[in-house]
C-alpha cells in the first residue's frame, strides 16, 4: 500500500499530464478557430482557465 504523500504526488503528476493534454487540445482548437472567429488571446486565455478549472475539479473528486 502506498503513502497518502507518494499517492498524493502520482495524482499531482497526474493532473499536470492531463492539463499538458488540455493545453495540446487547445493549441488545436485555437488555430482552427482564431483563423474562423479571430478570437483575441484574452478570449483564448478565459477558454484556458475554465478548462483547466474543469480538469482541477474532475481531479478533486
Amino acid at each position: 500500500m502506498c503513502s497518502a504523500r507518494h499517492y498524493r504526488r502520482i495524482k499531482t503528476k497526474n493532473a499536470d499530464w492531463r492539463i499538458r493534454i488540455a493545453f495540446e487540445r487547445l493549441g488545436l482548437f485555437e488555430q482552427k478557430t482564431r483563423s474562423k472567429a479571430k478570437l483575441s488571446l484574452k478570449a483564448l486565455e478565459l477558454i484556458a482557465l475554465r478548462y483547466m478549472r474543469f480538469e482541477l475539479s474532475v481531479l478533486a473528486k
